[in-house]
Formats: C-alpha cells, sequence, structure tokens
C-alpha cells in the first residue's frame, strides 16, 4: 500500500495540468475515508500487507521495497 496524506494528495493533483477524474472529484472527507480504510485493512493483517510511505522519493521508494522484498526472501 502506498500510503500518502489526503493533503499531499490534493497538492501532488493540484500541481498536474491533467483533468481530474469522478474519484478525484470526491470530497476530501471521502478520501480520508477511503485511506483510513486501507489502513485499517493493513493493520489487521499485517502479515498480507506492506505499507510505504509515499510521500517519499521515488529512488527511497524503490529502495524500501527491495529492502523488504530481500527481508522476505524474494529476491536475492
Amino acid at each position: 500500500l502506498l500510503d500518502l496524506t489526503v493533503e499531499e494528495s490534493e497538492k501532488r493533483r493540484a500541481s498536474r495540468n491533467e483533468a481530474t477524474d469522478r474519484m478525484e472529484q470526491e470530497n476530501k472527507e471521502f478520501h480520508e475515508r477511503i485511506r483510513n480504510n486501507f489502513l485499517k485493512q493493513a493493520r489487521e493483517n499485517s502479515s498480507k500487507w506492506l505499507v510505504l510511505d509515499a510521500s517519499s522519493t521515488p529512488e527511497q521508494l524503490h529502495t524500501t521495497l527491495l529492502n523488504h522484498l530481500r527481508g522476505f526472501k524474494w529476491l536475492a
């Protein structure tokens, strides 16, 4: 799960020069509920979820992901 605060997500959307889709046009409370539900699922079944901080740089995310995959012995 790439986790990002709703506020940061809104900033990123605002900086794009693209039309927003129906989901992106929903209100902040909607996005908070969705995020909280995913985080709840991840907490309740942590052995099947990996939550990464999506505010990190792509390079940091890549490194973190590879480290976790190596820790799971999925990568050499």
